[in-house]
């Protein structure tokens, strides 16, 4: 194949937008598999298996469609677990934070492992721990019935996601293979550049697998979200529900909500279907900055790799027909195609600016109508909680979903954020005596807590070997904040520190106070006209709610 389609095109356009464009081009030849582990159909039926799953789980044990009254009677008889099962789930935390579970120092690059090959063990015993909290949630329905049924609405997309953790693809390239800047270029040897094609070629095969994920499961949500809305229309229209019985305020609400948990699952399906399919769309855009991936097809059209991509070529295709057959770009031509790839990479940052710019548009919009439902349901109610909890679950959703399908975005997020005036004058902020004053004050009742841990944490260092072996009692991050606390200038601080105590003190004390001052404003002004009163009024309004500390 590579001998037949070796005339027909030259070695610039595979070497460079034939390599870009076609993840099936003959230049990665021996690259690997790039459709993934499971391909488009095999992501899209497991994944449809599992939103239907907990979506007819979570119908199945809290709607009014099946026995979701029943079920919430239920609940309340392990009650007296509550407490066992949220002590299994922070005790096992706790182990695992104290033994460098999450963000291990002395394995640079890796994450959620206790030693280095570990798979199964820490992650077991994290399993364990979510799932005790998990189990607690379920409990707490006896308290706020409302708690349970919103946990179980949003099993699928936890689900979701273990199932890409489980099938990812490894990384396409090894840190070590990524060329330090700055480095001396030294001559490619045919081997070093069989090297690079799989790294492209894998690289970009994990490409083509996160648009098959991304695109099944979004079309899985929204077949799943139709399937609910559907039957939630069926039994509806069929339904004797009878909302007119005798019953408390609160057992109507919850009425309520059972009977429309089908809908609350069909639009949360719906939800996260666009959230996949926001991903899909930007998925070019996404791929286009791929610094890696641009730092190899620019290796790949220099004027050495030109002639190696031509020998390897040949190497691939066995084919005597491809070394008389193909031609070359000149050397000019192939550093233009090298300068229009980095043209095209700079318009590909700025186009994640635009998406960064989506994201936080979204995300504004979520909360803030998270924060008007907070501000006009009440808050004694079984369905406003249930409301409040519906849009706080679904913008921690969007946040995390983002934060893994658009992993890139966060890292540039976090070098534009340093490199922004505002970000810089907040930073120049937190080293003003004000700001310290304010810390050390809110931090105060932790300091504790912290030197505690971090001495737990030192001493299983020790013993496991992964420490100096020194006479240090805490850990070095802990010892480097304290070398920088005592560093300050601790009057001015303390000074401050008073400023605050009063301010908070005039927060509280002003609704007693201001109670006070009307009461007798009430009584300084009965003797006034309508017109005054009206004037002095409005002026004492006008002035108090000027003030801050007046609520």
């Amino acid at each position: 194949m590579a001998a037949a389609a070796g005339p027909q095109r030259s070695q610039g356009s595979l070497s460079f937008r034939y390599t870009c464009e076609e993840p099936d081009s003959e230049v990665y030849a021996g690259g690997g598999n790039v459709d993934g582990r499971l391909g488009f159909y095999g992501y899209f039926v497991t994944s449809l298996i599992i939103i239907l799953a907990c979506s007819a789980l979570s119908i199945g044990l809290w709607s009014e469609m099946a026995c979701g009254a029943q079920c919430l009677k239920y609940v309340p008889q392990f009650r007296l677990y509550a407490g066992g099962t949220s002590m299994i789930g922070v005790v096992i935390l706790l182990g695992l934070y104290l033994s460098d579970f999450f963000c291990p120092p002395h394995l640079p690059g890796q994450f959620l492992c206790l030693w280095s090959g570990d798979r199964c063990v820490g992650r077991g015993l994290l399993v364990i721990a979510l799932g005790s909290f998990f189990a607690f949630s379920i409990i707490m329905g006896a308290r706020i019935p409302t708690v349970p049924i919103m946990v179980s609405m949003f099993w699928s997309p936890a689900c979701i996601l273990l199932l890409r953790w489980l099938v990812k693809p490894e990384s396409a390239v090894e840190p070590a293979n990524v060329a330090a800047e700055g480095a001396e270029e030294k001559p490619d040897s045919f081997d070093e550049l069989h090297r690079k094609m799989r790294e492209l070629r894998r690289l970009t095969g994990g490409e083509v697998d996160q648009r098959n994920f991304y695109m099944a499961v979004g079309r899985a949500y929204a077949l799943c979200g139709l399937v609910c809305s559907v039957v939630f229309a069926a039994w509806a229209f069929e339904s004797t529900t009878d909302f007119e019985a005798e019953m408390d305020q609160k057992e109507r609400e919850l009425l309520y909500i059972r009977w429309g948990v089908p809908l609350g699952i069909a639009v949360a399906n719906f939800m996260f279907g666009l959230l996949m399919w926001l991903r899909v769309i930007l998925h070019k855009t996404y791929t286009g900055t791929d610094e890696v991936k641009a730092r190899l097809i620019v290796e790949a059209t220099s004027r050495k790799m030109s002639q190696d991509i031509l020998r390897y070529r040949i190497h691939a295709a066995a084919s005597t027909a491809s070394r008389t057959s193909t031609s070359t770009d000149s050397g000019d031509d192939m550093e233009a195609k090298a300068e229009a790839y980095l043209a095209q990479q700079c318009a590909s940052v700025q186009r994640l600016s635009n998406i960064i710019k989506l994201f936080n548009a979204t995300t504004l919009v979520i909360l803030a109508a998270l924060l008007v439902s907070f501000q006009f349901a009440s808050r004694e109610s079984h369905l406003a909680l249930f409301v409040h909890a519906f849009i706080g679950i679904l913008a921690l959703m969007f946040i995390v979903s983002t934060m893994i399908s658009f992993s890139r975005l966060w890292w540039r997020l976090g070098t534009w954020l340093h490199d922004l005036p505002l970000w810089k004058s907040c930073i120049e902020a937190t080293k003003m005596s004000w700001a310290r004053a304010l810390a050390a004050m809110l931090a105060l009742p932790f300091i504790p807590v912290v030197l505690v841990l971090s001495s737990f944490n030192q001493f299983i260092r020790r013993r496991r070997g992964l420490s100096s072996g020194g006479p240090e009692l805490l850990t070095a991050r802990v010892r480097d904040t304290i070398a920088d606390v005592r560093s300050w200038t601790w009057i001015p601080i303390v000074l401050w520190c008073y400023v605050w105590g009063v301010v908070l003190v005039l927060y509280k004390a002003m609704p007693i106070l201001l109670n006070v001052f009307l009461a007798w404003m009430g009584v300084a002004m009965e003797g006034f006209n309508f017109i005054l009163l009206m004037v002095v009024t409005f002026a004492a309004g006008f002035f108090l709610f000027m003030l801050p500390p007046v609520p």
